[in-house]
């Protein structure tokens, strides 16, 4: 007899670029989900009670708003998209999914569908950063510390950052550089009151000019571009002390003898084209009437 031909393979739901591009560039990454037991490659549906978040989560702040959205859709059409998770103890860590987590626990969901993958640690790490940095709404410090995980925890140039995140080196460098500002700087970019290209400038100040200086282009909003020329203007060297001029020594002698003749102070202004002033000072009315007598004769 011949035998059943065997059902075709189920196609493995596709996770997002950001995973499958991760999963499937390093060695280890390919290596650990081949050699995994096939239970642990299947979807199923797990307690949402026994997934811990990741503590390398780069996401801090969440949309409440756009979760109770999202809850509200969970309730009537469900999980649409699994939950990455690895197993960790007799718990599930999470790898990618917090939005999808959160909102699932707030519709009051018991189970939650989710792909295990059995993964190192710093595999796991790597995943869930990466993942995190090529979503479009992570906030500018979001993914500056997304970037700073990937350099300190991995040693990862700016050049490899650049190709796992699929950004150029230059963007990653820029947002590196905000994590330098002030703590109230950092916190100012976070929320969205400074935009990365306005609180940029502000590194070239010292701590406490560029706390103050944030505040109020945050209240005024200016212009990155009327940032940038404020703080050259800051920046730029004070203009050279004018030399004083050299007077003519017969000028200085010709004050001198007057203010002895006078017995007050007398100042020579000469001008130009042999043209000048001279200004005769006087204290009080009393001396104001001795010099009128004295220059007048009477």
């Amino acid at each position: 007899m011949n035998k059943p031909a065997s059902p075709p393979p189920v196609p493995r739901k596709a996770l997002g670029r950001g995973l499958d591009a991760l999963l499937a560039r390093p060695a280890a990454a390919a290596a650990a989900t081949q050699t995994a037991p096939a239970h642990d490659r299947d979807l199923r549906e797990i307690p949402v009670a026994l997934v811990d978040s990741n503590p390398h989560q780069p996401r801090r702040q969440f949309d409440e708003t756009e979760l109770e959205e999202l809850a509200s859709s969970i309730r009537t059409q469900g999980v649409l998209q699994p939950i990455l998770v690895r197993p960790k103890g007799q718990k599930f860590e999470l790898i990618a999914g917090e939005r999808r987590l959160r909102a699932a626990k707030k519709a009051g969901l018991e189970q939650i569908p989710a792909i295990v993958r059995v993964l190192p640690d710093l595999q796991a790490m790597e995943v869930t950063i990466i993942e995190n940095l090529q979503r479009a709404d992570l906030n500018p410090i979001e993914q500056a510390t997304g970037f700073q995980h990937l350099a300190q925890r991995f040693g990862m140039t700016q050049e490899d950052i650049a190709r796992v995140s699929g950004k150029d080196r230059a963007t990653v460098a820029n947002f590196l550089r905000l994590l330098r500002l002030e703590a109230d700087v950092v916190e100012l970019v976070r929320s969205g009151k400074l935009t990365p290209g306005q609180a940029r400038p502000l590194l070239a100040l010292a701590p406490e000019t560029q706390r103050e200086l944030a505040r109020k282009i945050a209240a005024e909003a200016w212009p990155a571009r009327r940032v940038e020329q404020h703080v050259a203007k800051l920046q730029a060297p004070p203009a050279p002390a004018q030399p004083a001029p050299v007077r003519d020594p017969n000028e200085r002698e010709a004050e001198l003898q007057l203010a002895r003749a006078l017995g007050t102070r007398v100042e020579l202004k000469p001008g130009p084209r042999g043209r000048g002033a001279i200004v005769v000072n006087y204290a009080s009315l009393d001396e104001f009437q001795r010099l009128f007598e004295r220059l007048t004769h009477s």
